[in-house]
């Protein structure tokens, strides 16, 4: 094909060229050029002829993805935009609301749907959604983490926080008095918990009253202030709510008092009371009369 390489043409664009005329009409083209270009007109013809593949139906995409939701990235936009198909994939997997069309992303039936598959998933619902009282506590009930993701609005309410520490304490990395915003990604909240005492004890009482494998035992007591630790009368409180609390108040660990108190709600308290009262005989029977209660309730 030299003399298709003296004018420097690309044998697709000569095909472009000479796809109507008889090829072998054409003077001074050698035999080798001729059988190629008529190789790809041939194979053009062909192409024309094909069955172009078909799409497939709303009823075979509704389909594929309640059998397999993942599958739901394969979906033409279209269809991200179908309320029903939409419904069935978050409802499965609810973190696939990120596929969702913007319109469907603000549609309360979905988000629902999909917090309640997974809670983390409101990180892609509307910020009118995310601002959704009922919406974001379905999402916190279903994972603490997804407290993150509402509304700075509701992360200052005050019910919505003590829910997300009740869920899981860890989750909250921050608790401030200063406005935060939408921007922090840190569980962050502007509800000072630090001298409520009534809130303070309300997650207390719910908090988890097992030991973990080794302390710390860190309880909703980090978050109180300066004064509050200091105030017997709270700790007491305090200690009748969750014993394992007394680790997060080391001052209060040599008072005989507020170590009954603890070891009296939870015998496991006893190992953060001070060496002088984990030896004494009434904090002693007080533990264990409260872990051998605790385990015939269990057997």
């Amino acid at each position: 094909m030299d003399d298709i390489k003296t004018f420097n043409i690309n044998t697709q664009d000569l095909l472009l060229i000479v796809e109507n005329i008889d090829i072998t009409e054409i003077q001074g083209i050698s035999e080798e050029t001729i059988q190629h270009i008529q190789a790809l007109q041939n194979e053009k013809k062909q192409q024309e002829t094909m069955t172009p593949p078909v799409e497939k139906s709303r009823e075979e995409y509704l389909d594929m993805v309640s059998q397999d939701p993942w599958k739901f990235k394969e979906t033409p936009k279209k269809f991200r935009r179908d309320k029903e198909i939409v419904l069935k994939v978050v409802s499965q997997t609810g973190w696939r609301l990120n596929l969702a069309s913007k319109e469907l992303k603000d549609d309360e039936d979905v988000v629902a749907a999909a917090v309640a598959q997974d809670g983390v998933a409101l990180k892609y619902a509307s910020p009118r959604l995310q601002n959704n009282r009922k919406i974001v506590i379905a999402a916190i009930a279903q994972d603490s983490g997804a407290f993150q993701f509402a509304s700075q609005k509701l992360k200052n309410n005050e019910d919505i926080v003590l829910m997300a520490l009740r869920h899981n304490l860890k989750h909250i990395k921050k608790i401030s008095p200063e406005p935060q915003n939408d921007n922090d990604e840190g569980l962050i909240s502007s509800v000072d918990l630090k001298d409520n005492m009534d809130n303070l004890l309300q997650v207390l009482s719910v908090e988890p009253q097992t030991l973990p494998p080794s302390p710390p035992y860190k309880t909703i007591l980090i978050f109180a202030s300066k004064k509050l630790k200091n105030n017997r009368d709270f700790i007491l409180r305090a200690m009748a709510c969750n014993g394992l609390a007394l680790y997060d108040v080391p001052n209060f660990q040599t008072d005989k008092a507020v170590v009954l108190a603890a070891v009296t709600q939870n015998g496991g308290a006893l190992e953060s009371a001070s060496n002088d009262l984990q030896k004494d005989p009434d904090v002693i029977a007080a533990a264990k009369q409260q872990l051998k209660s605790k385990s015939t309730e269990f057997s």
